[in-house]
C-alpha cells in the first residue's frame, strides 16, 4: 500500500508538471529558450502549450512559450515579456521553424498560464501553405477608466525558410462603449460586443486564399443585460498584398482597428 501510495503521488506530481506547462516537456523548453538567442531566454515560465502539428503525422510538435524576466535589482519585473513559438521534430526536439515575440504587458494587456494557446486548424491559405495558429488569451481585467476591452487575439504564421512568418493578426472579441460612456464600470453605458469567427474564403488572384471574418455584434445595457435582442452579422474580406492580409472593406469598422499585442 506504501509504495502504491508513492507511485500515486508520483503520477500526479507528473500530471502537475505537465499541466504547469502546458504539455511541455524540458526539452522543448531548453530548444525554445535557445532558439535564437545569444544567451539563451532566462525567466520562469509563463504560459506554454505544446501539440502536434497535424500535417506531419506526429513527426512535428508546435510549441510556444512566454517567459517572465526580472530586472536586474530584482524589484520589479520587466513588463516586455519574450516568447517563442517554434515548430520542432517530435524525436530530437531540434526546431525547425520559429519566431520570437514579445507581448508588451501594461494595465490593459497581461499573460498568465493558459494565455498562450497553439491552433491547429486547418487554415489552408495557399496551395500547399498551411498557416500555424496562435491564440493570446489576455487576462487583464478592465481599469475603471477603461472604455474598450479586447481578447482573443489569433494570429496566423507561415512558414519563411527557417522563420515564422505572421500574414494575420487580429482580436477576435471587441467590447466597446457606445453611449453614456466615462468609464468600463459606468451601468448607464451602452456596449457593443463583437464576436469574430475566421473562415477560409476562395482564391484570389495572387494565389493565396482569402480570409473571410464575420462579425456578430450585440449591444449590452447596464450591467451587461441585452439592450438589442438581435445581433448583428457583417462579413468582412481579408485578401493577402504578398506581404500580408490587408482589410478589403472601407470604411474599416472601429473594432477592426484593433491591432496585437505581440507581433
Amino acid at each position: 500500500m506504501k509504495r502504491a501510495g508513492l507511485l500515486a503521488l508520483a503520477l500526479l506530481s507528473t500530471l502537475a508538471r505537465a499541466q504547469g506547462t502546458g504539455g511541455c516537456d524540458p526539452a522543448i523548453e531548453e530548444a525554445l529558450r535557445s532558439f535564437d538567442a545569444k544567451p539563451p531566454l532566462e525567466g520562469a515560465v509563463v504560459a506554454a502549450h505544446c501539440k502536434p502539428w497535424p500535417p506531419s503525422a506526429g513527426s512535428v510538435v508546435a510549441a510556444v512559450m512566454a517567459f517572465r524576466v526580472q530586472e536586474p535589482d530584482a524589484v520589479r519585473r520587466n513588463w516586455d515579456l519574450p516568447g517563442v513559438v517554434a515548430l520542432l521534430d517530435a524525436r530530437t526536439h531540434r526546431v525547425l521553424r520559429g519566431r520570437r515575440f514579445t507581448v508588451g504587458e501594461d494595465a490593459a494587456t497581461r499573460v498568465a498560464e493558459g494565455g498562450l494557446v497553439i491552433d491547429t486548424a486547418n487554415y489552408v491559405v495557399a496551395p500547399g501553405v498551411r498557416a500555424l495558429g496562435l491564440r493570446f488569451r489576455n487576462d487583464a481585467r478592465p481599469s475603471g477608466a477603461a472604455d474598450a476591452w479586447w481578447g482573443d487575439e489569433l494570429m496566423l504564421m507561415v512558414p519563411e525558410g527557417r522563420r515564422l512568418k505572421p500574414v494575420f493578426c487580429q482580436p477576435m472579441r471587441v467590447k466597446q462603449a457606445q453611449v453614456g460612456a466615462i468609464s468600463y464600470r459606468h451601468s448607464g453605458a451602452i456596449w457593443s460586443d463583437v464576436t469574430m469567427t475566421l473562415a477560409i474564403g476562395p482564391r484570389a488572384a495572387a494565389g493565396w486564399n482569402d480570409l473571410l471574418v464575420t462579425a456578430t455584434l450585440a449591444l449590452d445595457g447596464a450591467e451587461g443585460a441585452p439592450f438589442d435582442p438581435t445581433p448583428q452579422r457583417s462579413q468582412l474580406t481579408y485578401r493577402h498584398d504578398g506581404k500580408g492580409y490587408q482589410l478589403l472593406e472601407r470604411p474599416t469598422p472601429s473594432w477592426a482597428e484593433y491591432r496585437c499585442s505581440f507581433w
